[in-house]
């Protein structure tokens, strides 16, 4: 079955021969590639794509930006990031959140297609519609040390905010509630649209 691979990665030493090895390894694999997170969402708006890999800092719109988009308008795409900064104990806390998988950097192209396999693998047999959830992205902003504000929206307009300073909460809101209730709430909203503002 044709699948086809969005690769994004500001490093033209990985996006270029990991594109290649990706498309020629793998049997009716398209491999479509981006520089950043900004020219990934266009082509997510533009083709059918059936898993995205993709580093995590990257400039012109991060990996973070582009997971909220992906959880907010393409909540059953699978995931697979590359990140340089995350430790073992992240991949196994992260290997619980659905379509999303975690590669430590660096790595190379056969655990990079292996990764890929074994997550559209896991993606042609769940049944569950269900991506990467809202804790995922979370923690993957903790293993980042990201400072930003994540700003969650539902369907009917319910909305609250995650205020992140160098990976750590600072501060959680939702309507009245405050702190971990705030949190608690929204953790357990389904398919929220999720946006990050970076702070700098």
């Amino acid at each position: 079955m044709a699948r086809t691979i969005l690769l994004v990665d500001d490093d033209e030493h990985i996006l270029s021969p990991v594109g290649r090895y990706l498309a020629k390894r793998g049997k009716d694999w398209k491999v479509l590639t981006a520089r950043n997170g900004e020219e990934a969402i266009r082509i997510l708006d533009s083709e059918k794509i059936d898993l995205i890999l993709s580093d995590l800092r990257m400039p012109g719109g991060d990996g973070i930006d582009l997971l909220a988009y992906v959880a907010s308008h393409h909540p059953a795409l699978p995931v697979v990031v590359m990140s340089g900064y995350v430790m073992e104990k992240d991949v196994e806390a992260l290997a619980h959140h659905g379509h999303l998988k975690c590669l430590r950097k660096p790595m190379g192209p056969a655990e990079m297609y292996d990764a890929v396999v074994d997550s559209l693998e896991a993606s042609a047999k769940s049944a569950s519609l269900d991506s990467f959830s809202l804790a995922g992205i979370l923690q993957l902003l903790e293993i980042e040390q990201k400072t930003c504000l994540v700003k969650i929206t539902r369907d009917n307009g319910q909305n609250g905010s995650f205020f992140f300073v160098r990976g750590r909460m600072q501060r959680t809101e939702c309507g009245s509630l405050r702190g971990n209730d705030a949190a608690l709430v929204m953790l357990t909203w389904e398919h929220p649209s999720v946006r990050v503002k970076p702070l700098h």
